[in-house]
């Protein structure tokens, strides 16, 4: 399915670092302030510090990112393949505002 499982972080993330425990896909980091897309997602640009690529565009968003988490949307090896198992830690710009948590 190219729709992942949602991950609820418990707060808006603003960067999501992911990687592959089971295979060598490259390293990923996705951020909310990289240039958007079409759709003014941000999320379709990634940095992978394990390749030369400092601004990889990946033509569409891999991620949603939402008020408590984030969710995979393509079937991309690097975040969402089958039978994968997947490490990731995820940062909030302001983890700790108000305004900045799930309702």
């Amino acid at each position: 399915d190219s729709s992942g499982p949602f991950i609820n972080t418990g707060f808006r993330p603003s960067t999501i670092f992911i990687k592959s425990r089971s295979s060598t896909t490259n390293w990923s980091f996705y951020c909310d302030v990289q240039k958007g897309n079409a759709a003014g997602n941000p999320t379709d640009r990634g940095l992978r510090p394990s390749t030369n690529e400092t601004d990889a565009n990946l033509g569409s968003s891999p991620f949603d990112m939402y008020a408590n988490g984030f969710r995979s949307l393509t079937n991309a090896a690097e975040h969402n393949a089958t039978g994968v198992i997947y490490t990731y830690a995820a940062w909030a710009r302001s983890p700790f505002d108000i305004n900045n948590r799930a309702r």
